[in-house]
């Protein structure tokens, strides 16, 4: 537990005290509700101590808001800017929450001002491991799909994708969000996407399905009912994570920025539209859904049959934008946040057998796959 001064003279008053003294029994109790009671009392005495603002984190911790936790230790922090066991329960929160990159990525800069710091270095091995134990469950859920479904479900989609999400999910980072698939046919790639995604996170499937109407480049034929069976039949999640949204991507009545929610989405798939102006608002609609260490796979980028697709990639890449490729293969470009370019390019080099060459591609250089 960090410890630090207490705040103003209010925190040596008999009321104060004696609500530090009934959260302290009530914590020791495990009756976390009534902790929690005690130190607000205490902290609406005297809202400067640190230590009661790190007390009170512990126990809502505790009783199963991390949420609320993190922002008790933030405050505490504010109040003791150097404490390194108040930064390691802020780190500690945010796990909890299912944030582990950004968990990871906290504690290391913990580690970088507080070299030699054992608890840090102990923190940053946990989540290690159960960043290798999460891979170890989304690679064996991606041979499960490859043995037993893939061959199955009509559509388009290569086999050795499979090596690529597999040295995807072996990454540390890019661990957290959902998968969303625009152009979902009857489910193939995005059943291998969604393998790699874990229950608490929502991933979206959006196809006009049988409305062809508004299919005007007649690029697919999305069935509702085959994708639900498929889902149920192949998905190790069984659909219950999916949201199926049946309607256009570039129809503004669907709402699907509020919707889904700005950085959502660990991978997504731009497969629906096969003009120009589908692909750029696709994409435009990638920038605020991904998240920001997210991949962005568009296919067909290299099909003669449907040139607008690559089209409307070069006049989107013209704008300058922030989202950018780093590699092509598999009829696929991959794409990514600017940030994160250099990191992709980096890994798919040194870490992997997948890519031999670079190429340039509209000013970029990126892996050939």
């Amino acid at each position: 537990m960090a410890t630090t001064s207490l705040g103003s003279g209010q925190a040596g008053s008999k009321e104060f005290n004696d609500a530090i003294e009934k959260g302290a029994e009530a914590e020791k109790n495990g009756q976390w509700r009534e902790a929690r009671a005690h130190f607000m009392s205490a902290l609406q005495i005297d809202n400067q101590a640190a230590d009661v603002w790190v007390r009170f984190g512990h126990v809502v911790e505790k009783g199963a808001t991390a949420t609320e936790a993190e922002k008790a230790y933030r405050r505490a922090l504010t109040l003791d800017p150097t404490n390194t066991e108040i930064k390691r329960d802020i780190g500690r929160a945010i796990k909890l929450q299912g944030r582990e990159t950004e968990a990871y990525a906290y504690l290391r800069s913990i580690a970088a001002s507080a070299p030699g710091n054992e608890a840090v270095i102990n923190d940053l091995k946990e989540i290690d491991t159960l960043a290798a134990a999460r891979a170890d469950t989304g690679l064996k859920r991606l041979q499960a799909y490859r043995g037993n479904g893939f061959d199955d479900v009509q559509g388009w989609c290569l086999p050795r994708l499979f090596d690529i999400f597999s040295f995807f999910e072996q990454l540390e980072f890019n661990r957290e969000g959902g998968a969303l698939e625009i152009g979902v046919h009857h489910g193939k790639f995005f059943l291998l996407m969604n393998q790699l995604i874990d229950p608490q996170y929502n991933s979206y499937a959006i196809d006009v399905f049988e409305d062809q109407a508004l299919n005007i480049d007649k690029s697919g034929l999305g069935d509702s009912n085959r994708f639900e069976r498929n889902l149920k039949l192949y998905d190790s999640n069984k659909g219950r994570n999916t949201d199926i949204i049946k309607g256009d991507s570039t129809d503004p009545l669907l709402g699907l920025k509020g919707r889904i929610g700005h950085g959502a989405i660990r991978f997504l798939s731009v497969d629906g539209g096969h003009t120009a102006e589908h692909a750029i608002s696709d994409l435009e609609l990638a920038i605020d859904l991904i998240s920001n260490e997210g991949v962005v796979i568009v296919d067909d980028i290299l099909n003669p049959h449907w040139l607008g697709v690559i089209a409307g990639v070069f006049r989107y890449l013209d704008r300058q934008p922030t989202l950018v490729p780093f590699a092509i293969g598999e009829n696929k470009l991959f794409m990514c946040k600017i940030s994160f370019q250099q990191a992709y390019l980096s890994a798919l080099t040194h870490r992997s057998n997948l890519t031999a060459k670079r190429v340039d591609f509209f000013g970029h250089s990126i892996a050939l796959l």
